[in-house]
């Protein structure tokens, strides 16, 4: 059944954690959380946006000063909740962000936020008006370099001529989908300039490991990754961009 991307996450509540406990998938948030760690302070405000159960708030909420966080599936919220009793999360959409202008030093946008969201346009200039000047937005979007591979194997010429005009394509499994937004590495640099940011940097994720090998050191994982994830031609094997935006003053 097709579906929109908050109703896809909010029918998966309890059960998401479970599809991302296998050690590539702990190795991608070490790499996420080592890049963002990075732009974070004792003193930082901090939003987490599309928070999801708060496996990025757990992590983070001790290098800072404080955190919010938005979510709009509210059965993911309520898993936030189990695992953050500590930190406020509100039901919210990243196009309507309840706070005021110039509230935070840092937002995150992790899990793809930016490529399900139902416009883009308003989210980012959202994300734009609740940053402090000179903020950052650290943000993970879906890889059209890696997608389309997928696509040009398993899909529809229309398929295929979809995602390489617009980049969209369907993800999600066989019950129930929803489309995605992916993005190209040439894109990311040239929509920062667009939505009033600077392009500071950017990662691909992951760009030495698959789904099916099996990390047992993390911590090496994450070396051999930041050896090779800022280099192009490795882009094809990462799912998932993860770039820095900072706002201009």
């Amino acid at each position: 059944m097709r579906t929109n991307a908050i109703n896809y996450y909010n029918q998966l509540g309890n059960t998401y954690d479970k599809g991302y406990s296998s050690s590539y998938w702990l190795l991608e948030l070490a790499v996420s959380l080592t890049q963002i760690k990075q732009y974070i302070s004792g003193e930082t405000l901090l939003i987490d946006i599309g928070a999801g159960t708060g496996t990025y708030t757990y992590h983070l909420k001790h290098f800072v000063k404080d955190i919010k966080a938005i979510e709009p599936a509210p059965n993911m919220a309520k898993e936030f909740r189990k695992k953050n009793p500590d930190i406020d999360i509100y039901i919210a959409r990243a196009e309507e962000i309840p706070f005021p202008d110039n509230s935070f030093h840092v937002a995150i946008a992790m899990g793809d936020v930016l490529s399900y969201v139902d416009n883009l346009e308003i989210a980012l200039q959202e994300i734009h008006r609740i940053l402090k000047p000179e903020g950052y937005l650290i943000a993970s979007v879906d890889n059209f370099h890696f997608f389309i591979k997928d696509v040009l194997k398993y899909g529809l010429p229309s398929d295929i001529n979809k995602i390489k005009s617009t980049g969209k394509t369907v993800i999600g499994n066989a019950s129930l989908h929803f489309e995605t937004q992916t993005f190209r590495h040439t894109e990311i640099p040239q929509m920062a300039n667009q939505f009033g940011f600077i392009h500071k940097d950017m990662i691909f994720k992951l760009a030495a490991f698959t789904e099916d090998d099996d990390i047992s050191d993390i911590n090496y994982g994450v070396s051999i990754e930041f050896q090779l994830n800022r280099q192009v031609e490795y882009i094809g094997n990462a799912q998932h961009i993860q770039f820095v935006w900072q706002k201009r003053r």
